[in-house]
């Protein structure tokens, strides 16, 4: 039984950890039903490869051709 508390104090004390640092993370995901996290997860993910900042040679590519495009016109 003492190890089964002890398991347990321990698995709180990584909670009051990690929830301290709840303000320095960008995303808040509830591991309560794993098939609804995995798919929180990869929206997440998915979300991310979108983001401007991260798509910027892409922009630009873009632009160039647009530009070009309107030069043969």
């Amino acid at each position: 039984n003492t190890d089964s508390e002890e398991v347990i104090a321990g698995r709180l004390e990584k909670a009051r950890v990690e929830f301290r640092e709840i303000p320095n993370y960008d995303y808040l995901v509830i591991n309560d039903d794993l098939e609804t996290c995995v798919e929180e997860i990869h929206r997440i993910i998915e979300s991310e490869h979108r983001r401007i900042s991260r798509n910027r040679d892409f922009i630009c590519q873009i632009r160039e051709e647009l530009e070009e495009f309107s030069k043969g016109e």
